[in-house]
């Protein structure tokens, strides 16, 4: 389970152990993608073979694990996209499904209860999500990258809310199957018609029906885990 912990979190959990310091070995091993901002793999690594200590005005300058600008090499990076109306929870588990073993993204949405996750993720200050699922293929790189977790909130009514220009999870009838992709969802001058946009620009965009909608799901946050060598 990916599990990200905010830096008085630590603090207050480490200062429990036997009166043990962030800054102890064992500590900041076990803390390993919580590293400090600005810091250096090798210079930490130093440390902790000295049993170097780091104060508590040291501790507050964690970048916190949920801020965008999380540096990449460094562990977990998450992107929330908050829309105004959003209200954010101070924690909450979310699910990570198989949409393949799922049948699909019709029946993981209108079913998921009936689903078994195959992990769970706890994120901190984020709007209330309805599950996860990992990101394939390339269409909104480099925003979103093939194994990337993206956490979204399923959308019940399609004709009426949509957020128009925001990142959706969208299912397509083609031709009797299902397509499931990734895309930004914009307004389009054909009337009955929606544009479906890649970020990656090697994608051309697509207008489809918007009869052409199974299933649609509004994507609240993409989230990256860098694994240090």
């Amino acid at each position: 389970m990916i599990k990200t912990k905010t830096a008085n979190n630590l603090t207050d959990e480490n200062s429990k152990e036997n009166g043990k310091d962030f800054g102890s070995k064992p500590n900041m091993q076990k803390n390993l993608p919580y590293i400090i901002e600005g810091g250096d793999i090798a210079e930490m690594a130093s440390d902790w073979n000295e049993h170097k200590k780091y104060s508590r005005e040291t501790i507050k300058n964690l970048q916190r694990p949920d801020s965008p600008n999380l540096d990449r090499s460094k562990g977990l990076q998450v992107n929330p996209y908050i829309l105004r109306t959003d209200r954010r929870k101070e924690m909450q588990v979310i699910p990570i499904y198989n949409m393949e073993a799922s049948a699909g993204l019709v029946h993981l949405l209108d079913n998921p209860n009936s689903q078994n996750p195959i992990d769970y993720i706890s994120i901190p200050n984020l709007p209330n999500c309805d599950g996860a699922l990992f990101v394939t293929g390339d269409s909104m790189y480099p925003l979103l990258k093939s194994g990337d977790i993206v956490a979204y909130k399923n959308v019940q009514d399609i004709k009426n809310d949509i957020f128009w220009g925001e990142m959706y999870l969208v299912s397509l009838d083609m031709s009797g199957e299902e397509l499931v992709t990734i895309k930004y969802v914009q307004k389009s001058e054909k009337a009955g018609h929606i544009k479906l946009v890649s970020q990656n620009k090697h994608h051309q965009d697509k207008e489809v029906r918007l009869s052409k909608i199974r299933a649609l799901a509004l994507i609240k946050a993409s989230i990256r885990y860098n694994l240090l060598y």
